[in-house]
């Protein structure tokens, strides 16, 4: 199973690395037209969620790694998610924004499998 996929206009990546879990919606855009809004899916009741700023970053630096590697454009206009985990910087969360972002430039929208879950 591909821990990146589609689910309506959003692309997404789901990991579970045992201290951690993420389930990422970010819904892209070809330019950076504002800064993303950040809304959590579900509040974690173990640890809380990292702040805006905290994911809203995270996330950012996530695309703007990809984006020179590739020399692609591409940039959240809206951030959803679900974290569990200590990690107040989100290292987890620029992983994942970097992966789907390489995946989009490399291998194209079509790469990603269509999931009919929605938000969890």
């Amino acid at each position: 199973m591909s821990n990146l996929f589609r689910h309506e206009h959003y692309f997404g990546a789901m990991y579970i690395t045992g201290p951690q879990s993420l389930y990422l919606l970010l819904d892209l855009q070809p330019e950076r037209i504002a800064d993303p809004t950040v809304t959590p899916i579900r509040e974690d009741r173990l640890y809380g969620n990292p702040s805006d700023d905290a994911v809203r970053a995270a996330v950012v630096a996530g695309c703007e790694a990809a984006n020179k590697e590739s020399g692609t454009d591409l940039w959240p206009l809206e951030i959803r998610y679900t974290y569990s985990g200590s990690d107040r910087e989100c290292h987890l969360m620029r992983w994942a924004a970097q992966a789907i972002v390489e995946r989009l430039a490399t291998d194209g929208p079509d790469s990603f499998p269509v999931s009919e879950r929605g938000i969890i």
